[in-house]
């Protein structure tokens, strides 16, 4: 079986979540997070039994526990990590698309934790974390503001001059950190993380 590209998706608890699959052109509706199949999960531990005992989970080939996953559970599975809101795998790009759809006004993305208690905590920011941090109705409300504004063509002109320039001075500095290989010296991701916030 091949393995069409593999999505991720972090819902919260208590999202009453549609989930539908196109797998073999059958509809299956699942009626929460609840529902969606995937390894016996505990309280508190979650499914971490089930990844301890796997002889396929490898945290280092994540991917080949996956297509396991998908094998046993069908296109869409659901794991429980400790101390995290479940993982949605969507297997199928059509159920992805139909997953963002259903839940683009109440993202709930873990990844921006930290810069969110950073920003509340500093009192510059009035406990607002904004667009990148928010998850949920304040994401929608910060979201809804600064659509309009940020995608008349007016605007987009103005910042895509800046972002070309700023892009074209990275692949200059890229150039001149390569070795007499090629080969960039320096931590090349600290590189990007510089680029992504200028």
């Amino acid at each position: 079986m091949t393995m069409v590209r593999m999505k991720f998706l972090h819902l919260s608890w208590e999202s009453p979540l549609l989930r539908y699959t196109t797998y073999f052109n059958k509809s299956k509706r699942y009626a929460s997070t609840n529902t969606i199949p995937g390894p016996k999960s505990y309280p508190i531990i979650g499914c971490l039994p089930t990844l301890l005992t796997d002889k396929d989970f490898n945290p280092e080939k994540i991917y080949v526990f996956f297509q396991k996953l998908f094998k046993v559970y069908g296109p869409i599975v659901k794991v429980d990590f400790p101390g995290q809101s479940p993982l949605i795998l969507i297997k199928n790009p059509e159920d992805t698309k139909a997953a963002f759809r259903l839940t683009n006004k109440n993202p709930v993305r873990s990844g921006m934790m930290a810069l969110k208690k950073a920003k509340y905590s500093n009192p510059y920011f009035e406990k607002k974390g904004g667009i990148v941090v928010e998850n949920g109705k304040e994401w929608w409300r910060v979201r809804s503001q600064v659509q309009v504004p940020v995608m008349k063509p007016k605007n987009i002109n103005w910042y895509i001059k800046h972002m070309d320039q700023i892009t074209r001075e990275f692949l200059e500095r890229v150039a001149s950190l390569r070795d007499d290989s090629d080969e960039v010296i320096v931590d090349f991701l600290m590189e990007i993380q510089k680029w992504g916030m200028e």
